[in-house]
C-alpha cells in the first residue's frame, strides 16, 4: 500500500483527490479530512443536493437485476429494512463505499461477461461508453462524475 493510500485509510479522505460534483470542500479544510468531518460534509451534501439516500438497503441476489432490451429499463429488487422494493430504472448505479482503494467485483460468472470491466482509476474518458448500456458500481466521487459524463 502506498503512503498516500495508507494516509487516506488512516486519516480520512484526501480533499484534493476526492472532488464532489456541484460542491467544493472549504479551502480552510486540511488535505486529509477526518472521518467525522467527512460524515458531516456528506450529510450536508446529501441535503443540499436533495438526494434521496437509502441506507440499510441491498440489491437482492436472487433474482439478480435484469435489463429489458425492449422496454429499455432495469428491473431491480431491493431489500430495504426487511421489505422488498422493486424498481424499474433506466440506469443502474450502485454506491458501495467512499474513497477507498480500488476493488474489483467478485461475482460468479463475471469471467464469462462479454463486455468491458474496469475500475474508474483505469478510465481516462467516458467517450467510448457514450450511448451504450453501462452499469457503474461505486461511490460518490469517481463513479458519480464518470456516470454524469456517460449520460
Amino acid at each position: 500500500m502506498s503512503e498516500e493510500s495508507h494516509l487516506a485509510v488512516r486519516f480520512g479522505a484526501n480533499s484534493t483527490a476526492v472532488p464532489v460534483p456541484y460542491a467544493e470542500f472549504p479551502s480552510s479544510w486540511p488535505k486529509y479530512i477526518p472521518k467525522d468531518k467527512m460524515a458531516l460534509f456528506q450529510r450536508f451534501y446529501a441535503e443540499s443536493q436533495e438526494l434521496i439516500i437509502w441506507n440499510s438497503t441491498s440489491v437482492a441476489k436472487d433474482p439478480a437485476p435484469v435489463y429489458d432490451d425492449a422496454k429499455k429499463y432495469w428491473t431491480v429488487q431491493l431489500e430495504r429494512n426487511g421489505n422488498v422494493v422493486v424498481l424499474q430504472p433506466r440506469h443502474l448505479i450502485l454506491a458501495t463505499g467512499w474513497a477507498g482503494l480500488p476493488r474489483k467485483l467478485e461475482v460468479p460468472g463475471i469471467d464469462d461477461f462479454g463486455g468491458k470491466l474496469m475500475h474508474t482509476t483505469e478510465m481516462n474518458s467516458a467517450r467510448e461508453f457514450k450511448d451504450k448500456k453501462v452499469v457503474v458500481v461505486g461511490v460518490v466521487c469517481d463513479p458519480t462524475s464518470r456516470s454524469l459524463s456517460v449520460c
